[in-house]
């Protein structure tokens, strides 16, 4: 099976072509129901720990030659006969005591679904099989497995943006976390644990009700109940200083329900011209006072938190940062919509724009950069009043896309 989205994962690497070109057959599994539409559950993605070949395989693949395997043009790989083996697609009787789990679960929630691995992903971490010789099966990772196998996964996580990663191999989630401290990388906004490997002997010994236990429980918390979080917890637009706050107000009426519009600045008078569409508040005091206030505002009951400002003057350069620290204290996510200074502001106000606007992207997961002398340029027709009026049209039309993802 081939699925083109992956072509590029680990291109010009230690698997030059690509680690999905060279090995198509060992792809993750998308359930059909990986992405619900009806968003009763989240994305989940299972990860198992390798395929295993023997003595028999030994004679048709150099699997156990790990830098042939990986790098050599003229290298054996998977024979024919054991594609439809170690395709992720195939159901593994082992892997059959965590669906029934899965499904026992979605049952206890009311939701209509399919069994087994259609409402999840699954894929093994290590590419390369590990040597069965009739006593053992443990796989012994090379230095290149874990280098290809941590990309290989950082890749398929940034193209199927799971939203919970359950590893069912404690090698792989060590390994995994050791290639992603080493790389300096970091998945905020996935959920990502280890649980007991069906197959082992720990499962039992550790009870096997208390192994389903964890498992369900993981599932109530983080994938079932995950898309009726977002809804339950409230969203919120944050407009920041004058200019913030007048492109917000064009929100007033469109915001989706359960999304909270909240305006700041040091200026009670500004704010007090919106006061009938939105919460205000006046930043007074010293800058930990001022935080203190944003706190109160971002709870843990926050979703979503989009923030809207004009970059280059105080009020709105100083406090951006400030606020995306503050939200992404707690894993969630974050955008920003910040218009950048016209020329004739001044260059200290464009300078100012750019250089906290590099702080900005570092701190949101999505940013939206309105140039005012770009707009200028593109509408050279319109006044300056009609001018911000599409400033302001195509930061509502973000804003909105962002809420709604």
């Amino acid at each position: 099976m081939t699925d083109d989205r992956f072509n590029n994962i680990g291109r010009g690497g230690t698997v030059k072509e690509g680690i999905f070109v060279r090995f198509p057959d060992l792809i993750p599994a998308l359930g059909g129901h990986f992405w619900r539409e009806d968003g009763q559950h989240g994305k989940l993605l299972l990860i198992g720990e390798s395929n295993y070949f023997d003595d028999n395989d030994a004679e048709h693949s150099d699997f156990r030659d790990a830098e042939r395997w990986y790098k050599a043009g003229d290298a054996r790989l998977i024979p024919d006969y054991r594609k439809t083996d170690v395709g992720n697609y195939i159901s593994y009787p082992t892997f059959n005591k965590v669906f029934d789990i899965m499904d026992r679960v979605l049952d206890e929630a009311g939701i209509e679904h399919e069994a087994g691995l259609s409402e999840a992903a699954f894929y093994n971490y290590y590419l390369r099989p590990a040597y069965n010789d009739g006593r053992r099966k443990g796989f012994r990772p090379q230095p290149i497995d874990d280098e290809v196998s941590g990309e290989a996964l950082s890749g398929i996580i940034g193209e199927i943006k799971p939203d919970v990663i359950i590893f069912l191999s404690k090698l792989a989630y060590t390994a995994f976390g050791n290639y992603c401290k080493a790389k300096e990388l970091a998945f905020h906004d996935v959920v990502i644990e280890l649980v007991k490997h069906p197959a082992s002997w720990r499962w039992e010994a550790n009870g096997v009700a208390r192994n389903k236990a964890r498992i369900a429980q993981l599932l109530r918390e983080h994938w079932v109940r995950h898309q009726a979080d977002k809804i339950a917890r409230h969203n919120l637009v944050i407009a920041i200083g004058g200019g913030g706050c007048n492109i917000a107000a064009s929100l007033s009426g469109q915001l989706p329900e359960g999304t909270e519009l909240a305006m700041l600045d040091t200026d009670a008078d500004s704010l007090a011209r919106h006061g009938d569409k939105a919460r205000t508040i006046t930043l007074q005091g010293s800058q930990a006072e001022q935080e203190a206030a944003l706190r109160d505002l971002i709870t843990k009951d926050t979703g979503k938190v989009v923030v809207v400002a004009t970059l280059g003057g105080e009020t709105g350069t100083r406090l951006v940062p400030t606020v995306l620290r503050i939200a992404k204290e707690t894993p969630r996510v974050t955008g920003c919509v910040v218009t950048i200074s016209f020329d004739f502001e001044g260059r200290e106000c464009v300078d100012k724009s750019l250089e906290v606007l590099e702080e900005i992207k570092r701190l949101a997961n999505d940013t939206l950069v309105i140039d005012n002398d770009r707009l200028k340029d593109k509408h050279p027709d319109r006044n300056f009043t009609d001018g911000f009026k599409a400033c302001d049209a195509e930061a509502a039309t973000y804003i909105l896309k962002l809420l709604r993802q």
